[in-house]
């Protein structure tokens, strides 16, 4: 697998198993009445790599690390 930085988020291009990597900044989002720290990911590369609109997915989250899995379901391979 390829490992690249961010030219591929620009270009929304993917060749073959190669993974891209971003660099994001963790920045305060309003929530309720406060704010709380947060991460935007957004981007035509989403959808390149398999994630669309509506598409539910999984975030595990331990220290220093969040790692986020789209959910498929396992009878037709589908998003649930």
């Amino acid at each position: 697998m390829a490992l690249e930085k961010s030219s591929a988020f620009n270009n929304a291009e993917k060749n073959g198993d190669e993974i891209l990597q971003k660099t994001l900044k963790v920045v305060n989002k309003p929530y309720k009445d406060k704010y709380v720290p947060g991460i935007n990911i957004q981007g035509n590369y989403l959808k390149v790599y398999g994630f669309d609109t509506g598409d539910k997915v999984e975030v595990l989250v331990s220290e220093n690390q969040i790692s986020i899995s789209k959910i498929v379901d396992n009878a037709n391979g589908l998003g649930i």
